[in-house]
């Protein structure tokens, strides 16, 4: 391989379209290495009317399945509404075979709402924040009972 002279470049500008191709490469050598390489998305929501009272997203990639923002409006927590979300996206989970599902919430946010819905913490990482409190990123995992054998 002929010596090429490199530059290293931080850009402050144009993120989203260096984003996009830094994806679609990282996409293409994940697919050259495991066929069938696909994000498949999921988005559950609850409304009274057009107001929107609660919703989740999720996708699913390689049998895992993320969950990437679950929101109840302040006026409706604590009456089922995060629970019956998160209930419905791990049905689809089994659904669609995953083996696992995967999040992570503040310490300001709700980690106990996942270990009463039956996750398990497997990591806890400081947070660096502008204010003097102390707060922790946390990673929660459940094991889906199709695959638990498998795993």
């Amino acid at each position: 391989m002929p010596k090429v002279k490199l530059k290293l470049k931080a850009f402050r500008q144009n993120i989203a379209k260096v984003h996009k191709q830094l994806q679609k490469q990282l996409r293409s050598y994940n697919v050259s290495k495991i066929k069938g390489y696909q994000r498949k998305h999921l988005i559950l929501n609850y409304y009274n009317g057009k107001k929107l009272l609660a919703g989740l997203y999720a996708y699913q990639v390689l049998g895992v399945f993320y969950i990437d923002l679950l929101w109840v409006g302040e006026a409706y927590r604590h009456q089922g509404l995060g629970s019956k979300l998160l209930k419905a996206a791990e049905n689809c989970a089994l659904k669609n075979k995953a083996l696992y599902i995967r999040l992570n919430t503040g310490s300001f946010q709700a980690p106990e709402f996942y270990l009463k819905n039956n996750y398990e913490q497997f990591a806890k990482l400081p947070l660096v924040t502008t204010t003097k409190q102390k707060h922790y990123d946390y990673y929660f995992v459940k094991y889906l009972k199709q695959n638990s054998r498998e795993i």
